[in-house]
This record gives structure tokens, C-alpha cells and sequence, in this order.
């Protein structure tokens, strides 16, 4: 309601220990960096967020599948919506198991087994450190709302560090 994105105490205390080359002045090992500084991913909802780096969205869809590609870190999100089954609760990728399907002319993007490795957000000067856990759930609907307008919506859910689920919403406009 106030447009704030509010951690538990859980959240709070592992935000205390997050690290990056934007928040920090010295470095003493590979810890210091999070996935971002090692230009491994964004992770999510991180990645779908616009930034004033990586608003170059691309979306495919072929027979059974979704990609789509963004421009940081050249991440690739393979979302099948043929009904393939969810990966065992025991692999996690950095971006979570996606797994999408079509209410009416709306994607319907349904991400868990996420590895609690990448910051929510980006970590940085400007923004409060949040974390995620292997407990976070993401659900996206990707919705035309015009031929060069798609309203994007994201609920994210980590009962581990959030107080409370949250959802984000705004359009996306073809460049």
C-alpha cells in the first residue's frame, strides 16, 4: 500500500551481510561481489525491472515455448507453455524454473526453485539491499494491450524475508 518493498527480521538480518562493487569501498575475496559482478544474472524480479542499463527486451515464441532475451548479461529466460512439468524441487537455476501458460490472449508466467543467491534488487547506492531464498515464488502476466504496448505485471511472494508478498506493474513499449 505504501509502495514499499517490507522484509521480516530474517530479510533484514541477511540484507545486512549483502555485498556488491557498488556498496563496497574495499574487497577481500570473490565474496564481496554478488551475482550481478560477476556477470552471471540479474536474477529476478531484478532482470525484468527497467534500469538505465538492460531496457533492450526481446520476446520469442515458437511451437511450445517462450524466450525471452534481455539485454544485461545477455540473460535468456526458455519458458515452455506445452505443459512440460516443473523441474524437481532440487534444481535450482539462477532464474528459477519458469513454466507458462495462456489466459486468453495473456502469458501467464508461473517461476519457483529459485537458489536464494541474487539480490531482489539491484545492490547499490541508491537501493536497499533485499535478498531472496529458495522459498520465493514469482508469478508474471504479460498482457498486449495494444500492437506496441504489453502491460507487464509480477507478484512476488518469499515468505523467508518478506513481510509481506508484493506486485509491480507498468508497461513495456516497443522501441
Amino acid at each position: 500500500a505504501d509502495g514499499r518493498i517490507h522484509m521480516n527480521e530474517e530479510g533484514k538480518r541477511r540484507a545486512a551481510g549483502m555485498k556488491s562493487s557498488w556498496s563496497e569501498k574495499e574487497f577481500d575475496g570473490l565474496d564481496d561481489f554478488n551475482s550481478l559482478d560477476h556477470c552471471i544474472t540479474r536474477g529476478l524480479p531484478s532482470s525484468m525491472i527497467p534500469f538505465p542499463y538492460n531496457n533492450g527486451v526481446r520476446i520469442f515464441q515458437s511451437p511450445g515455448h517462450v524466450v525471452i532475451n534481455l539485454e544485461l548479461v545477455h540473460e535468456t529466460r526458455i519458458i515452455p507453455v506445452d505443459g512440460t512439468p516443473p523441474l524437481p524441487g532440487e534444481l535450482r537455476p539462477w532464474l528459477g524454473s519458469s513454466r507458462g501458460h495462456w489466459d486468453g490472449d495473456t502469458l501467464v508466467v508461473e517461476t519457483r526453485n529459485f537458489n536464494g543467491k541474487v539480490p531482489m534488487v539491484i545492490v547499490g547506492p541508491t537501493n536497499q539491499p533485499i535478498p531472496t531464498s529458495t522459498s520465493m515464488t514469482m508469478v508474471e502476466r504479460f498482457t498486449p494491450v495494444s500492437p506496441d504496448q504489453i502491460y507487464y505485471e509480477a507478484w512476488i511472494d518469499d515468505p523467508e524475508v518478506l513481510a509481506q508478498p508484493f506486485k509491480m506493474g507498468f508497461p513495456w513499449r516497443r522501441d
